[in-house]
């Protein structure tokens, strides 16, 4: 059964600006690359067990390479080893820190674009309960996926309506019908991935 509501809201909102100096910028090579040698250099090895997401977009042949390891067999994948200082520039690379990011802020959430490139959007929405999100839609050029962090969104996907929990993935495949809400009651937050972008980023930062 869907479950609509009586209005949708646009993903709008006002955009937060911030400046600084090339060099100080935490978007510049240097200062990203100072970062990640003090943070190696300072802090001992860690034994903790870690847990992370790993974007291939494309694929380029990973996951079939994590299968035939997985299998026993060496696999191989689209990693190619070149001489230092042949391949594209530092700065082409993204580094942020918790919190970091391009934020775009409206009533009842918050946007912030970890990366927005044509290869991948990445966004991490927080919801204020009662976010009534974008109006049922489909891509014709882009797979549109989202993990949950905390909360419990829902999410309509064609005729069904449910509620995600911490550590839920679901990706809407082209054509098919989709949007998602935070009716609460507490907040929720969630990792938002366009692949590829096709200029998502961009529009959500013309629509804030």
């Amino acid at each position: 059964m869907r479950v609509t509501a009586p209005s949708r809201t646009s993903i709008a909102g006002t955009r937060t600006r911030f400046t600084c100096s090339k060099e100080s910028s935490p978007f510049s090579s240097g200062t990203r690359r100072r970062r990640f040698q003090q943070a190696r250099s300072s802090a001992p090895r860690s034994t903790i067990r870690t847990r992370f997401l790993n974007f291939h977009t494309p694929d380029g042949g990973f996951a079939d390479h994590l299968r035939a390891r997985d299998r026993g067999e060496p696999g191989g994948f689209d990693s190619i080893d070149v001489p230092a200082g042949t391949g594209p520039p530092a700065n082409d690379a993204v580094f942020l820190s918790t919190g970091e990011g391009e934020r775009l802020e409206a009533k009842t959430r918050v946007a912030t674009i970890k990366i927005g490139r044509e290869e991948i959007a990445l966004i991490e929405f927080e919801l204020e309960s009662g976010f009534e999100g974008p109006s049922p839609h489909s891509h014709d050029d882009h797979i549109d996926s989202f993990y949950v962090l905390e909360g419990e969104p829902e999410f309509e996907v064609e005729d069904e309506a449910f509620r995600l929990r911490p550590g839920s993935l679901i990706a809407a495949p082209l054509g098919v019908v989709h949007t998602f809400a935070n009716p609460g009651p507490e907040r929720a937050r969630l990792l938002n991935i366009h692949a590829p972008s096709t200029g998502f980023h961009d529009r959500l930062r013309e629509m804030s």
